[in-house]
């Protein structure tokens, strides 16, 4: 089963391809025009990626490089984008070349810096093989890494020329990672697809055992939505800023648990605590609030700020968020299930 669509955005239309069993045939999926590859990925996904990565491209004649980084949010990081840079340098890496992003949100973010900056831009392809990423940080451009202060605090929009989500890949995915993404899905439910929200309720059984029809639909549903918000708003000045629902309590979380608590789990409990701000301003029903905390207790994710984070500092790192501008922070107040609403607030109180 596969299923293709193009992304539209000011700056480049290219395909997104979702399926099983994409890996081995990547040779077949990628343009005629890419005879060079540089892979970038990390030392676990590369035990278990990458040979059929690299059994499909020697399908064909493109010459490929291959760097294996350390795993982990660490590897997010200037000091890692200079190691890329060097290799890119070494090998002679020139503009008509492509950087292949064969992992999850980490190597993709990573990798799509080092291709919108180095000699000013190269080809990226996406190949996310995580579920957070197949269902969001592929899509959309947005590449980064982090700071001491915080997250993605340096980064570019830079639009992939190619996105392939193959969902076998998230077959082997421990079920604590598996369960993280599915934060990401719950997201977009939650923010703007009803349609969603029913069918994580209706076929929770089929997600939890990774049925690949069922999460097929799922990772194409959930790009779709954020192809059509990135459409309208690629540089996130308007609409697209509804996508950080959730976004700014779990990046301080992240970042104040020095990433031992992971994107997803943060993101979870970033949007119950966001919603729970809703509620104290009159802006939300309690319903609401209780319909999302049990979607995603039902799918094993935390909902609670950790006893051993400091609420003083999980503030003092919001402060530094992107969204803060002239003082205030843009936040996405979710109203009801399915829409959201864009507020200028002082900060949140957790």
């Amino acid at each position: 089963m596969e299923t293709s669509f193009h992304v539209r955005t000011k700056s480049r239309e290219y395909p997104v391809h979702v399926g099983h069993a994409l890996l081995p045939i990547l040779d077949q999926i990628l343009d005629q025009e890419t005879d060079r590859v540089f892979i970038v990925t990390d030392d676990i996904v590369s035990n278990i990626h990458l040979k059929p990565v690299l059994e499909a491209l020697q399908n064909s004649e493109i010459e490929i490089s291959t760097k294996i980084l350390p795993s982990g949010e660490s590897t997010k990081s200037l000091d890692r984008a200079q190691n890329l840079y060097c290799f890119l340098g070494e090998n002679l890496g020139s503009r008509s070349d492509a950087i292949l992003a064969l992992g999850g949100g980490v190597i993709g973010d990573l990798a799509g810096f080092v291709a919108s900056t180095f000699k000013r831009g190269m080809k990226l392809l996406q190949v996310p093989t995580t579920l957070l990423a197949q269902v969001d940080a592929s899509l959309g451009g947005k590449t980064a890494v982090n700071l001491e202060w915080g997250k993605n605090l340096v980064g570019t929009f830079y639009q992939p020329h190619r996105i392939i989500a193959d969902v076998a890949t998230l077959r082997t995915l421990s079920d604590d990672h598996y369960a993280t993404g599915l934060a990401e899905v719950i997201k977009y439910s939650i923010i703007m697809d009803p349609k969603l929200l029913q069918m994580l309720k209706e076929k929770r059984n089929e997600i939890i055992q990774r049925n690949l029809e069922t999460i097929t639909t799922i990772v194409e549903r959930c790009l779709r939505n954020k192809a059509r918000i990135v459409e309208k708003d690629e540089t996130e000045h308007g609409t697209r800023q509804i996508l950080n629902f959730g976004h700014t309590v779990g990046h301080a979380i992240e970042t104040c648990s020095e990433h031992s608590i992971s994107h997803g789990e943060a993101v979870a409990i970033g949007m119950l605590e966001e919603a729970r701000y809703a509620v104290r301003i009159d802006a939300l029903d309690n319903q609401f609030l209780e319909e999302l905390e049990s979607l995603l207790c039902s799918f094993d994710l935390p909902t609670v700020i950790p006893s051993s984070l400091s609420k003083e500092d999980l503030k003092d790192v919001m402060k530094q968020d992107k969204k803060v501008r002239h003082g205030g922070l843009s936040l996405p107040i979710l109203v009801e299930l399915g829409r959201v609403e864009m507020k200028v607030v002082d900060g949140i109180s957790i």
